[in-house]
């Protein structure tokens, strides 16, 4: 009896483990595009020179993890969703102008 139940168990959080890392996949994958539309659409270079949309971009990030951290348990899965959807793409058009900063000084 007791094999059935770890055999369930065991497959129900490998399903939900499966779940998690599909989900951090879809993530990196926007990331990369938000990356890939930032640098050939030109928002790149408004980014590089500062201003206002630059540090949107990068302090966003902060304050939508700082949001889901203390709403983890008060929000609908929905809405955590939704943050995390919208941390993934800003970060990945901040990690934009790192990487060309970064592979200008190389």
């Amino acid at each position: 009896m007791e094999m059935a139940y770890r055999d369930t168990y065991d497959m129900g959080l490998r399903n939900y483990m499966t779940s998690i890392y599909n989900l951090m996949l879809m993530g990196l994958l926007a990331s990369a595009g938000a990356a890939w539309f930032a640098g050939a659409s030109g928002m790149l270079e408004v980014l590089k020179q500062g201003g206002l949309l630059f540090w949107l971009v990068a302090l966003s990030p902060l304050g939508l993890v700082i949001a889901m951290s203390f709403g983890v348990e008060r929000m609908k899965v929905s809405t955590l969703h939704a943050l995390y959807w919208a941390f993934v793409i800003i970060e990945g058009l901040g990690l934009s102008v790192i990487l060309k900063i970064g592979r200008a000084h190389v």
